[in-house]
């Protein structure tokens, strides 16, 4: 019998909270009888723990440097579910948040796994605004930078032509936007994380943070597009 094996790999944004994660572990227990999933958390501090179970790692402290930022959930070699964000420093771009990787010898489980999977994670995929917060730490910089400049050039009657002007802005704006990016990232992903892991202490922490950010974000909005305006018009 040919083993049928499959690969899913997602962008967006998730949240894990309790009831989601014992879901699950109870979809991959049914359909990997044989073995009881591993748990595979990593944390903050860069150390890996496996729990015996979902209620221990349900009883973890989630908080400072003990926070989880990735989980692992396995069974033996035919299935490998990861939950984590990789982002290589020539983009910034989130190349995952979920990566799954199963194999099956009956076609008919193997395709009602696969859809009871999809199903899953499309019910526990945040909205497309923190995913997009998340991949736009350099557009956000560029802003904030490119304002300053046109701030400053209007201050000092910057004297040269249009095109040159901008060129110049285009150069040293894109320099410093990447330069700073590469020094604030960790910050930024603290902020936006693309993986939420919403149990104990980090639901409140989430709470706090998606107050404080929105109400940032307000402000910065608000001062930004009024600067633009009163510059352009």
């Amino acid at each position: 019998m040919q083993t049928l094996k499959k690969s899913i790999r997602m962008k967006s944004s998730v949240a894990l909270d309790e009831s989601s994660l014992k879901a699950l572990i109870s979809l991959v227990n049914e359909y990997y009888p044989d073995n009881n999933a591993r748990l595979i958390a990593g944390l903050r501090d860069n150390r890996e723990v496996e729990f015996e179970s979902v209620d221990k790692l349900l009883q973890h402290d989630n908080h400072g440097k003990a926070r989880i930022v990735a989980l692992c959930i396995m069974c033996d070699k035919r299935y490998r579910l990861v939950f984590t964000c990789k982002f290589p420093i020539k983009n910034f771009i989130c190349l995952s948040t979920v990566e799954v990787d199963f194999s099956m010898d009956d076609d008919n489980n193997y395709r009602l796994f696969n859809d009871k999977l999809n199903e899953f994670f499309a019910k526990i995929k945040l909205p497309v605004i923190y995913t997009i917060m998340v991949n736009a730490l350099v557009p956000v910089l560029l802003s904030v930078y490119t304002t300053g400049f046109l701030l400053l050039i209007e201050y000092l009657d910057f004297p040269f032509e249009i095109v040159s002007t901008a060129f110049i802005i285009a150069i040293v704006v894109g320099a410093i936007s990447f330069a700073t990016a590469v020094l604030v990232r960790p910050l930024w992903l603290r902020f936006f994380c693309p993986v939420q892991f919403l149990w104990g202490e980090e639901i409140k922490r989430q709470r706090h943070i998606n107050k404080a950010i929105w109400y940032i974000m307000g402000i910065i909005s608000g001062v930004a597009g009024n600067l633009i305006y009163n510059y352009f018009f």
